[in-house]
């Protein structure tokens, strides 16, 4: 083969090389993974049982990284530093359900709505609250930092709100006469109040629906489209559904 060939041959594959890792985009921190930043213990969403995290959002995101190409890793994050991970690049994406605000959606990029959730108020049985008119003059018990608390604020009457790092801390709370009520996602609350054996039951809704997503860092439009490619078609093949009736239900 002439010098001039050879050459044109090389540069042909060098280009391809060039294209080939241009069509290659790394969109996630470390190549090959996908860094999900979540509380480890909230169940049903994220637990650890024998050694091993499981729940609704662990095997969400696994199933998510799956359909990505890549390996799902779970970094414990404080619920108050979730978003300080992202802007640090400490995580790629925020894993557990979080709810889609404008305030937020204006400072990061968040994924197409996957999980309806309600806040719902829960009391021990026979308790005389059944609506939100009778929260009037009681103490009504909420997880800190959490949505619900805005959803307290807007009932008239309540004598006093008081906050709980955990869900669990709370229904004990409530177990023990320490307040009349409490206050917080269905999904979570119901979980541990079915552990109560009817001791602690549900009464009523509060507030309207609010649906969660998957947030990622303001910008990575690439990763952005991975995550609503994947969960569009979770949500085609009933994987989803079948998450929540695994998990959720």
């Amino acid at each position: 083969m002439k010098r001039g060939a050879v050459f044109m041959v090389v540069l042909a594959t060098l280009l391809a090389l060039i294209l080939s890792g241009c069509g290659q985009q790394q969109f996630t921190i470390q190549k090959g993974k996908l860094l999900v930043g979540t509380e480890t213990a909230i169940p049903p969403y994220v637990s650890m049982e024998g050694g091993k995290l499981v729940g609704y959002s662990v095997e969400l995101c696994e199933e998510l990284a799956k359909r990505m190409g890549l390996e799902c890793e779970i970094v414990d994050v404080p619920k108050d530093e979730l978003f300080n991970a992202l802007d640090s690049e400490k995580i790629d994406i925020i894993g557990k359900p979080t709810k889609i605000t404008p305030e937020r959606s204006e400072k990061y990029d968040v994924s197409i709505p996957y999980l309806e959730n309600n806040n719902a108020v829960y009391v021990v049985q026979g308790s005389s609250v059944k609506s939100e008119a009778d929260l009037s003059g009681k103490v009504v018990g909420v997880r800190a930092g959490t949505p619900s608390v805005e959803e307290i604020k807007k009932i008239e009457g309540v004598k006093e709100v008081k906050l709980y790092d955990t869900h669990e801390l709370g229904i004990a709370a409530l177990e023990k006469g320490e307040i009349d009520a409490y206050v917080g996602l269905d999904d979570m609350v119901s979980y541990l109040a079915k552990k109560k054996e009817g001791k602690i039951v549900k009464v009523f809704e509060l507030g309207p629906p609010e649906w969660t997503g998957i947030y990622v860092k303001k910008g990575n439009t690439k990763l952005l489209e991975k995550v609503n490619e994947a969960l569009e078609k979770m949500k085609e093949d009933s994987t989803l559904q079948k998450l929540e009736d695994k998990w959720l239900d």
